[in-house]
């Protein structure tokens, strides 16, 4: 975390704790919240991003990858899973020297999280059209939830998933539209679930939030979406240089869309961000 933030951080946690031990509704809370997200944005730093050496089977769940990639853990910062904006996604990729998970790379993620016992089934919280019981900024309640599971105890040191959503590099991105995905499930595809997954999940999970074209703008965001960047694609032990290349050239390993990524969506590339 950058010090630098560290005082105004420390006085938003405080607050925000007094509000809820004092039984403050979510509506009461939200400005807070806002806020102590800002600044939880603003202090990431390199030691937030906790890279995992992911193998990338293709939906095989045995035996030696051919290739490999490192993953960071759900970013966490002062004990908060910190919700980006597809914005801050793309941001943020650049400053770190990486890239915005593909569905590919997702679903592998989330194989290897099976593989290693630690999965998440997804857990949602309400949206409600009352402000007193809409919990979709209410990102303190969802660490909480994900502070009680492996997400905590094997942060920074294995895969884990199925409780969070993403900001991806897709085919489905448009000059007004992202692309989220995530939230996965064990058992057949949940009735409300929209879109589908990609051709390596193993065929025992879904996925509720499939990959759509989001109707979300760039800067929106809300308690499920989470921060992870890739980066250093690796074919055996050989270093594969230029992840963007990888990607437009369709690589197995990082692409399973059926269509080639507009590479002016890259991040750094990508110029316009649209906000309602």
């Amino acid at each position: 975390m950058n010090q630098a933030f560290a005082g105004d951080i420390n006085t938003l946690k405080a607050k925000l704790e007094a509000l809820r031990a004092g039984g403050a509704t979510p509506d009461q809370r939200l400005s807070t919240l806002v806020a102590f997200r800002a600044k939880l944005v603003a202090a990431i730093d390199a030691d937030d991003l906790k890279w995992i050496d992911l193998p990338l089977r293709l939906g095989v769940r045995i035996g030696p990858p051919a290739y490999s990639i490192q993953v960071c853990s759900a970013v966490v910062v002062a004990g908060f899973y910190v919700p980006v904006s597809a914005k801050e996604t793309w941001d943020l990729a650049v400053t770190h020297g990486a890239m915005p998970l593909t569905q590919a790379v997702a679903d592998q993620f989330l194989n290897e999280a099976a593989n290693a016992g630690n999965f998440v089934e997804m857990k949602t919280q309400p949206y409600s059209g009352d402000p007193k019981k809409n919990k979709l900024m209410m990102f303190d309640e969802f660490s909480d939830t994900l502070n009680g599971t492996v997400y905590k105890t094997k942060h920074g040191s294995e895969p884990v998933s199925g409780s969070h959503k993403l900001w991806m590099v897709s085919t489905k991105l448009a000059e007004k539209n992202t692309c989220n995905y995530g939230m996965y499930h064990l058992g057949p595809r949940p009735p409300t679930a929209e879109g589908g997954h990609g051709p390596y999940l193993f065929p025992e999970y879904s996925v509720q939030n499939g990959l759509i074209r989001s109707g979300h703008d760039w800067a929106y965001w809300d308690y499920s979406q989470l921060l992870q960047l890739m980066k250093g694609l690796k074919e055996g032990t050989t270093l594969v240089t230029d992840l963007r290349k990888a990607i437009q050239n369709k690589h197995p390993a990082v692409w399973d869309e059926p269509l080639a990524f507009d590479a002016g969506q890259f991040p750094g590339s990508k110029k316009t961000f649209f906000v309602r």
